[in-house]
């Protein structure tokens, strides 16, 4: 009775063993052929994509911090985040002499929406704790990012966010509680 039970006992274990040793975590098959049909769809469209270059235009302030100047850019044209390559060349910084670069260090841009031609843009928190300007700094950090934005038909003003929230102010100078409009007294109109 009891080599029968050993015996049992030792065949469950086996069994066991043998069906946890089967269990793996691949993928079922007709998944691998979505991801592939996927790439491919990916890869055919990065082919189709057209080589061309568009300008457009951002705002740096220039070095007396009296005027914002404008700096073409170039970027691929027909671009779907047209608004974002702006951002970005924004956060970048100016290439041009006597202008100077506004983006406080370490901004990212987390996101940019557009809803009924307000442009809502979502910076990081450096965006607010990094800035260190006065008033006359927070009038042409706003108007850079608001002029260059303002620059498309498809926005009219600008909401600020920062970690996904509205912003009041950046540093207490300008009320950023309402959208704010494109700023054409401060663009250097030489």
């Amino acid at each position: 009775m009891r080599i029968k039970i050993k015996y049992i006992l030792v065949l469950s274990l086996l069994g066991l063993l043998m069906l946890i040793s089967g269990c793996d975590k691949t993928e079922p098959q007709t998944d691998v052929m979505k991801d592939k049909i996927k790439d491919e769809k990916v890869t055919s469209n990065i082919n189709n994509v057209d080589n061309k270059k568009e300008n457009i235009i951002i705002y740096f302030p220039n070095e007396n911090a009296t005027a914002l100047v404008p700096e073409v850019r170039n970027i691929k044209s027909g671009s779907n985040d047209v608004l974002i390559d702006a951002l970005n060349d924004l956060l970048t910084g100016t290439k041009q002499n006597g202008s100077v670069n506004i983006i406080p260090k370490g901004t990212k841009l987390y996101g940019l929406e557009v809803k009924n031609k307000i442009a809502y843009v979502n910076f990081s928190k450096e965006f607010v704790k990094n800035f260190n300007g006065g008033s006359t700094g927070e009038i042409f950090l706003v108007g850079s990012i608001v002029n260059t934005l303002t620059e498309f038909p498809q926005v009219t003003s600008v909401v600020f966010m920062v970690d996904g929230k509205p912003i009041d102010t950046i540093a207490g100078h300008m009320d950023l509680t309402e959208p704010v409009k494109r700023m054409d007294n401060i663009i250097n109109k030489k």
